[in-house]
């Protein structure tokens, strides 16, 4: 049985960042046919950071781009998630990657202060790198020292001694 295929090359001039093409498509008998719509998207450039969440919760975005998450002090493990902001790009925890625009791990907590390295890489190649530190906060709750200082407010009543009543002067 012989089959003949007939191709037909287009070149598609590229219109923003979706670019929709239509394709018909005949059927063998040459009567019956499809029509289908491609959408060709721009791959995205954008590496950067969705979320960033330590033991439950969102770790705080620093102004130079790097994140703070604190925990308490007794914290010896902490599960570490981190989220990109488009779903196409892929992240790296400490140089670990699962491939996709997300990743979960447990981080041993064992000083005080610990960094870990955040790296997103987007669909086109464009790559941003943060840091994420996670610091052990105290939980001494004894008060040292505590000082109260009251002030005095001076009053003068009078008291009207045929009513009783009182009235400031």
């Amino acid at each position: 049985m012989y089959r003949s295929y007939l191709f037909n090359k287009i070149i598609v001039t590229k219109s923003g960042s979706i670019t929709t093409v239509k394709i018909k498509v005949s059927a063998q008998n040459g009567i019956d046919f499809g029509t289908y719509t491609l959408e060709i998207k721009e791959k995205s450039n954008d590496a950067s950071i969705g979320n960033v969440k330590v033991a439950g919760k969102v770790a705080r975005k620093e102004a130079d781009g790097n994140y703070v998450a604190e925990v308490v002090k007794t914290t010896q493990v902490a599960e570490v998630n981190v989220e990109a902001n488009d779903f196409f790009a892929v992240v790296y925890l400490d140089e670990v990657t699962n491939n996709a625009n997300s990743i979960t791990s447990t981080k041993q907590i064992t000083d005080r202060e610990s960094e870990h390295t955040i790296t997103v890489i987007a669909e086109d190649g464009t790559e941003e790198t943060h840091i994420l530190r996670i610091i052990r906060l105290e939980n001494n709750t004894n008060i040292q020292e505590l000082t109260v200082t009251l002030e005095k407010e001076e009053r003068t009543e009078v008291v009207d001694e045929t009513t009783g009543e009182v009235s400031e002067e």
